[in-house]
């Protein structure tokens, strides 16, 4: 028994692990984080309840049901190492499966939840099943089974937190995605190697008679309402009908409040990394399994288990709804603590530990539930055994709509704070529900109702812009806010920053100003990769951010743009709010309301020009990854140029040179340009550059161009060409080898560094770096005046980021 419960300790360490790479994994096929969480968390819930319902009534039908959970170990292990190839087959089911991208992003997503969900749950109910499959294997009398039970339970729970625990925190850092799929596969491949060695190890009898196939029936929700705790009540079968009800209606709120929870603490974080999505999914794991383990005190006292069911109810109503206030509270305190904090472990590892204290205790409380509604169902009067099928399956099913109703349908129409008191209100009226079948609980039915009608006139009166309270998370939204919306993909704001500037903020993070510096930069996406493409027809921008890219290529005269931009209030900001300044262009580009990688997944065109929007990598880290720039390489034209975005800052020096490496990986001939101190640009190719002076000097002076490159300070071609910074031979130099940035293994994710200034070790390295232009640029002897001209303009480039550096150090 103790061999076979750490095996099962092995079995949830792996899920969890699976659970924690999927949900990485999927990240990059969806686009949006949220959905990728939900589908993952949906099709666990849905496989767990189905592989328990299917395998507790074909394990009796076996002599050796060892050897079945041996089997399933090994079709699991299988499984995780052909994952890789399965997130391949999801994403040419969803392109011969799914419309054209019209705009609709809740559609395209859902498209990707009807092709991921299915093939998860094979895995899933693999894994559902193995609980009443070893409950069969070492159990020969029913009054074993109660021990039983709650020894299995407890060391799955257990193995499953460490999984999430170490998949998400270390593996995931340290071995990558690949990695970490290997371990959970050694350990179910080890399980199935000890069940063999068991299997041929004779075993005593214990005089025992053995349960004949058949005989015994070991159902999820029978296994679990065996566990050893006694009651005096019974209960009528239509009561009994009810709580099942209401258990399938808790399974609904439990999954909703994860997806609600996940998308605020994802505005709340300091940085938005898997450690936050690990930190939530690790709050229900623990939370669920406290409860389930706290509840056998109560029911062992002889507690009514109605009675006290519907306690809990309006419990995790009112906890939850308590500590929603107190997180409502406390974030700005805490937003204020991180500030002053230059270590890791003081700024996130600590913001982890507080959205842990956050999540945790309702939680506990819903882990009530299902230990209350088995013992209930166990103490039932009546045969309701033929109907436990269907409405057992009520669970599966509430799970599954908490999940995708949550992310698809609540927050999209009510934001996250109305969503939040919806589901708030379902447990307090579930409770309220319940306790019309008991006399003695007319106080506590008395708070649901006053708190039940206090929930539905908040609702009712709360505006669908609740930016006054979201700011209370969300720091960027403390200045003066122009704009804000919860979408479906994202929160997006426009506040007013610095003399009447604004910003454009996407789950609480800047992505980019109207800040000077800021549209220089913007500019020069467009305008680099421009300058060194023959004849550009196609080009292609990921991300719109405020439009500048994107009105820059318009204005240089690039015949047909394309946008892919995931979120459409982006889209709808850069039209209404920065439009009559930036966006408004002579040919509106085309806009896709989907993700960069799933466009270049997608899309049939090949293009002469790619170049991506600013937005952090610790922020987007899928386009910064060489697996992603060897997507654009496939959508490029033999002479395409790539351009990206690099900051300096919130890197460490190796960091920023791995982001570097990670392009030229791809991209053969590449140079790099530094705009200011905290931004650079790096173009790539797969063929060398031509540095041809006249032709660029050409096309700066085009009219178009040239006037709107002067608002910007752009003068002439000089104070383009200042920021050219190494050619292909000094930048490979520059970087030497080492590590790359990968979608299995995202190491710039993981960046211990806090501090969001800029690296002065990466600036002092750019000081004994600077290719001068005379020493590359093809021109006549009659242009030598113009190359002396940009080379002063480099030096005082280079004279400017040296003063910044002594000022910073």
């Amino acid at each position: 028994m103790i061999i076979i419960s750490v095996l099962f300790g092995f079995s949830g360490f792996a899920a969890l692990t699976y659970q924690v790479t999927w949900i990485r994994e999927l990240g990059s096929f969806f686009g949006i984080q949220v959905y990728a969480t939900a589908t993952v968390l949906t099709s666990f819930m849905a496989g767990l309840a189905l592989g328990s319902w299917l395998f507790g009534r074909w394990v009796d039908r076996m002599a050796k049901p060892l050897l079945l959970f041996a089997v399933m170990e090994i079709i699991l292990a299988v499984y995780a190492v052909s994952f890789p190839w399965i997130v391949d087959f999801i994403g040419n089911l969803y392109l011969q499966l799914a419309p054209a991208n019209e705009g609709r992003i809740l559609l395209s997503q859902f498209a990707r939840f009807a092709v991921t969900f299915p093939v998860l749950l094979v895995a899933t109910s693999l894994m559902g099943g193995t609980l009443p499959v070893l409950a069969r294997a070492v159990t020969q009398k029913q009054v074993q089974l109660g021990g039983n039970i709650s020894l299995l339970y407890g060391s799955n729970n257990l193995g499953a937190f460490l999984g999430g625990f170490f998949s998400g925190y270390i593996f995931l850092a340290t071995i990558g995605i690949s990695g970490a799929l290997l371990v959970g596969c050694a350990l179910n491949l080890v399980n199935a190697g000890v069940v063999f060695m068991l299997n041929s190890t004779p075993v005593p009898e214990d005089g025992s008679p053995k349960p004949a196939p058949g005989t015994q029936h070991y159902s999820a929700k029978r296994l679990m309402s065996s566990v050893n705790l006694g009651s005096a009540y019974t209960y009528p079968s239509r009561v009994t009908r009810i709580v099942l009800w209401v258990f399938a209606i808790e399974g609904f709120t439990t999954l909703a409040y994860e997806i609600i929870w996940a998308r605020i603490m994802h505005e709340f974080s300091y940085d938005k990394t898997s450690f936050f999505y690990t930190t939530v999914i690790l709050a229900f794991v623990g939370g669920l399994a406290i409860g389930s383990y706290i509840v056998k005190g109560p029911l062992k006292r002889g507690k009514d288990p109605l009675k006290l069911l519907a306690r809990v109810q309006i419990g995790i109503g009112c906890t939850t709804l308590l500590l929603f206030v107190l997180f409502i509270l406390t974030a700005p305190l805490f937003h204020a603590f991180q500030e002053s904090q230059s270590a890791w472990f003081a700024t996130v590892g600590l913001e982890q530990f507080y959205i842990f204290l956050v999540i945790t205790p309702p939680v506990v409380l819903m882990g009530f539930t299902f230990p209350l509604v088995s013992v209930i169902y166990n103490h039932a009067e009546g045969n309701i055994g033929k109907d436990i099928g269907s409405l057992g399956a009520l669970d599966t099913v509430g799970s599954v709509a908490g999940s995708v109703v949550a992310a698809f349908v609540l927050i999209p129409l009510l934001g996250t704070v109305r969503s939040f008191l919806a589901v708030v209100m379902i447990n307090l009226l579930l409770g309220t529900w319940l306790l019309q079948f008991r006399k003695n609980g007319i106080m506590m039915k008395r708070l649901a109702g006053v708190l039940v009608v206090a929930i539905v006139g908040l609702v009712a009166l709360l505006p669908a812009n609740t930016v006054w309270i979201n700011k209370q998370w969300n720091t960027v939204l403390e200045d003066k806010v122009i704009y804000y919306r919860e979408g479906p993909s994202a929160s997006v704001g426009v506040t007013e920053f610095r003399n009447r500037n604004a910003a454009l903020s996407i789950n609480g993070a800047i992505t980019a100003y109207t800040l000077l510096n800021d549209v220089q930069v913007h500019k020069m996406l467009g305008v680099l990769p421009w300058i060194f493409t023959e004849e550009p027809g196609d080009a292609l921008v990921v991300g719109l951010g405020i439009g500048i890219t994107a009105k820059t290529l318009d204005m240089a005269g690039v015949p047909d743009i394309s946008v892919a931009e995931i979120s459409p209030e982006v889209a709808y900001v850069c039209e209404n709010i920065f439009g009559t300044l930036y966006f408004q262009a002579d040919s509106s580009p085309a806009i896709f309301i989907e993700d960069g990688r799933a466009h270049l997944y997608r899309s049939e065109k090949t293009y002469d020009l790619i170049t991506t929007n600013a937005i952090h990598p610790r922020l987007g880290n899928g386009i910064y990854t060489s697996d992603f720039y060897a997507m654009c390489a496939d959508r490029m034209s033999p002479d395409g140029i790539m351009c990206q975005w690099i900051p300096t800052n919130w890197l460490s020096e190796e960091e920023y040179k791995t982001l570097l490496r990670s392009f030229t990986a791809v991209f053969p001939c590449a140079s790099l340009w530094v705009i200011n101190d905290a931004h650079t640009i790096v173009l790539g190719s797969g063929k060398p550059f031509r540095y041809d002076l006249e032709k660029i000097m050409a096309r700066l002076r085009e009219p178009a161009i040239n006037e709107y490159l002067e608002r910007s300070l752009y003068i002439n071609s000089a104070d383009v060409l200042k920021h050219f910074w190494l050619d292909n031979a000094a930048l490979k130099d520059y970087i030497g080898p080492g590590e790359l940035n990968t979608d299995n293994r995202p190491v710039i994710e993981f960046s211990k560094v806090v501090s969001r200034a800029p690296n002065l070790d990466v600036l002092t390295s750019f000081a004994g770096n600077q290719v001068r232009v005379g020493e590359l640029f093809e021109t006549g002897h009659d242009r030598m005046n113009v190359l002396n001209a940009i080379e002063s303009r480099q030096q005082e480039l280079a004279n400017r980021l040296g003063v910044y550096i002594e000022q910073i150090d």
